[in-house]
């Protein structure tokens, strides 16, 4: 078997068991989110306020528990929003449904990606970060194909230089906004982070 689809494997059951242990409230598996799982982060949404596109296509990496698909469902954007836990889906299903707002939840692997669709925006808060370095290239190759031409980019990722440098040197995207910001930790840490707008050319 592949190296790398051994460790894709790995990864997908890492993440299974730590949000099998986050929903069973064990508090030491705290330390493997970089961000509390369960709620929205205020600049993510000052963003999408500001694209003001009601209607367009969104995808969220590495959704979890769903909660910014469900906010920007909620905003009136088509949201699908992807996990390589299934428990983490199943969790998102129901947020969604305590809502009353339509999203298509969906077990995936950014990595390995059996998505066929291109988006209008990309959101992605949490993923990209715990990507393995030598899966960089993997991870930006396929977002880039699943986003449309003239589509928007937004990450939230905490400061670390080589992956935003992977970011700017990515060909046919441009960032137009980088803030410095932060994440709450689920132990009431903050930690500092940069906010990342960036748009693919239109052809």
């Amino acid at each position: 078997m592949d190296d790398s689809l051994l460790a894709r494997g790995v990864m997908a059951l890492e993440w299974e068991a730590n949000y099998r242990k986050r929903f069973s409230g064990d508090e030491t598996v705290s330390k493997c989110f970089i961000a509390v799982p369960d709620a929205v982060d205020e600049d993510i949404y000052q963003v999408f306020d500001q694209i003001n596109r009601p209607g367009c296509s969104v995808l969220d990496i590495g959704t979890g528990m769903g909660e910014h698909a469900v906010f920007l469902a909620q905003k009136g954007y088509d949201v699908t929003g992807i996990d390589i836990s299934a428990s983490a889906i199943t969790m998102a299903r129901k947020c969604a449904t305590e809502h009353k707002v339509n999203v298509h939840f969906t077990v995936d692997n950014i990595l390995s990606s059996n998505l066929k669709s291109q988006y209008d925006a990309i959101v992605d808060r949490g993923c990209y970060e715990l990507i393995a370095i030598e899966n960089l290239e993997i991870y930006l190759e396929n977002m880039m194909k699943l986003l449309k031409p003239g589509g928007w980019y937004v990450l939230k990722i905490a400061r670390r230089r080589r992956r935003v440098e992977a970011i700017k040197n990515t060909s046919g995207l441009t960032i137009v906004k980088l803030k410095d910001t932060e994440y709450k930790t689920l132990d009431n840490r903050t930690i500092r982070a940069r906010l990342i707008v960036a748009e693919k050319a239109s052809v």
